[in-house]
């Protein structure tokens, strides 16, 4: 029967298969095909034209119910996607979300409440004013121990943040006392430290270093008065650079006791408990650039002798002699002595033999035996002539001048003192023995 199409009928098919061509193209270009198609027929669906009676064949494509395309003019709008999300989906993310912003707020806040609570307990800004006693047993325990038993007293809430504040700050550093401290949570981390390691309290002190005194003595005192430590004086009195003008040209040998012996003016002074070995004998040194004039210097090389051999003759005036009276005379024994060819320069004091024991033992003896007598030391004068190494005491100014001044006048070579503490004068050997008598018996 498709051999009875006409040629205007197979025409108008064709121009409805082309129809229906540009009208699914069009459904892709006018926005939603779920609005534009109203039906859209496939071929299967097609009326079989070879049935139908001559009315029928007439029908063509227009017939049906399918909407044309409309013929567009002008420039073709811009595609537009529409998603549709599902309504649950959408629900979930935005849950989601919620969840999220949730989640960052309370980590945020937990931080902040964290970095507070660290810093309060650092700095101590508001915390508990109470006060606690921390008894410290060993004073070489770790910063670990320590951060964790002022963790357990309750003076500290983050041990860990002490031990990593010590280890930043002070490089893991801590210095301890032994004993009981009283201690508050009130305290930031550096105070609670000096808490634990309390500097000592700066008190005054007052010490008489007495004319005579040897540097022996004068060490003991300061220690004894809570001032330095033997160790520390000894080093200092060796070692130290001083720059006086009295201690430049000052020579000594390996025989020398202290170099600094002479030097350490006798006098009244005051400290403070803290003071430091060189702080403690600056100030005697000092005491001494002030009360010796320099031009004693002059006056001793006028009389052949340097400086420190002056001061020497003076500590042995002022270790002689009680009083002061007597200082010119024994000064004038000295000196004759020195300058006797007869004595060859030897002095034959007993003064230089207790310097040796109290140096050597720690103490003097109030009688001297024949053995002390031969002790092989070149500081003593009963066996070696002319004048020991350095100065056997620390002297007064007075003992000093009356080494410069002595008693021309008077004669003498020897010299005895009796109980009273005023010595008896001899020209010769004989008188001398004759003193020697009258000291032992009590006679004036």
């Amino acid at each position: 029967m498709n051999s009875h199409y006409s040629e205007e009928e197979k025409s108008r098919g064709s121009v409805s298969e082309t129809a229906g061509l540009e009208l699914d193209k069009s459904l892709f270009e006018k926005g939603d095909p779920a609005e534009l198609l109203q039906f859209a027929p496939s071929e299967d669906d097609l009326p079989d034209v070879s049935d139908r009676t001559p009315d029928e064949e007439s029908l063509s494509f227009d017939d049906l119910s399918v909407s044309q395309p409309v013929e567009e003019t002008g420039p073709k709008p811009k595609k537009k996607v529409i998603v549709k999300r599902e309504k649950g989906a959408a629900v979930f993310s935005v849950a989601s979300a919620i969840a999220y912003l949730v989640t960052v707020v309370c980590v945020g806040v937990l931080a902040g409440l964290f970095i507070v609570s660290a810093l309060n307990d650092i700095f101590a800004f508001v915390k508990d004013d109470s006060v606690y006693e921390i008894n410290i047993e060993d004073e070489n325990m770790s910063l670990e121990e320590l951060s964790e038993y002022l963790g357990d007293e309750g003076i500290i809430t983050y041990p860990f943040l002490f031990r990593l504040y010590v280890g930043l700050k002070k490089d893991g550093e801590i210095t301890l006392q032994e004993g009981t401290h009283k201690v508050s949570p009130s305290y930031n981390y550096d105070k609670i430290l000096g808490a634990l390691n309390p500097a000592p309290v700066r008190q005054e002190i007052t010490i008489t270093f007495t004319e005579g005194m040897t540097v022996d003595d004068i060490i003991d005192l300061f220690v004894s008065k809570g001032i330095g430590t033997r160790a520390g004086f000894e080093d200092v009195i060796e070692n130290h650079d001083f720059d006086y003008w009295f201690l430049k040209d000052l020579e000594t040998t390996g025989d020398r006791y202290y170099r600094l012996e002479g030097y350490l003016y006798p006098d009244t002074y005051r400290f403070y408990s803290d003071s430091s070995e060189v702080a403690a004998l600056t100030k005697l040194l000092d005491n001494f650039k002030k009360k010796v004039p320099k031009r004693y210097a002059k006056q001793c090389e006028e009389m052949g002798y340097t400086m420190d051999q002056m001061i020497t003759i003076a500590s042995l005036i002022e270790a002689e002699s009680t009083w002061v009276i007597d200082f010119e005379f024994v000064s004038a024994v000295f000196h004759n002595r020195l300058n006797s060819t007869s004595f060859n320069g030897r002095l034959d004091s007993d003064a230089t033999i207790q310097y040796i024991l109290r140096h050597t033992t720690g103490s003097r003896k109030e009688h001297l035996e024949e053995s002390d007598l031969q002790i092989d030391s070149p500081y003593n004068t009963r066996i070696k002539d002319g004048l020991p190494p350095g100065p056997i005491c620390n002297p007064s100014l007075n003992a000093l001048t009356a080494a410069l001044y002595p008693n021309e006048e008077c004669g003498y070579y020897y010299f005895v003192t009796q109980d009273s503490g005023y010595n008896l004068y001899a020209k010769t050997y004989q008188e001398h023995l004759a003193n020697i008598k009258k000291a032992e018996e009590g006679e004036e």
